[in-house]
């Protein structure tokens, strides 16, 4: 699909990920744009366009577009759930930290193997003051990733 139309979605799809990763983020996001004015409703163009925002520093919007992904998102997928989470906390507002706990014991709720949701979590916990918690979601970061050893070293 991909080689036989590169005007079509999964094609300007791709050219707009290579943007991005090739440190032009602005072409990606002009790119997703496009993507989105063809398919509104699609929550992975959404979801990567929150993606580039994020990486690109600017959170506040990148939480818009996760936002949209999970409104969109029928299968409640768990990494767009965390995406949203990170960005949430990535905002510097003490006031989105509650959301991105809910948002992310939600992503993780659905994909229970993801040491970065627990990691992500352990820092809204830690951001909120809550050290117990976030000790104990960064114990299940480093059990997922399979580091016992650090883990008991602590």
């Amino acid at each position: 699909i991909f080689r036989k139309n590169l005007n079509g979605p999964a094609g300007t799809y791709g050219i707009a990920v290579a943007h991005y990763l090739q440190g032009s983020a602005k072409k990606g996001l002009k790119m997703m744009d496009g993507l989105l004015k063809r398919q509104p409703q699609n929550p992975y163009f959404h979801e990567m366009r929150g993606e580039m925002l994020l990486r690109s520093g600017k959170a506040t919007k990148a939480v818009e577009a996760f936002q949209k992904a999970v409104k969109f998102d029928r299968r409640n997928n768990g990494l767009i759930r965390i995406q949203l989470g990170h960005a949430l906390i990535e905002t510097g507002k003490k006031a989105n930290l509650e959301a991105a706990v809910k948002t992310l014991k939600a992503g993780i709720g659905r994909d229970k193997y993801s040491s970065r949701g627990y990691g992500l979590l352990a820092r809204a916990y830690a951001q909120q003051g809550n050290q117990i918690l976030a000790i104990a979601a960064t114990a299940e970061e480093k059990f997922l990733q399979g580091q016992i050893k650090q883990l008991l070293a602590r």
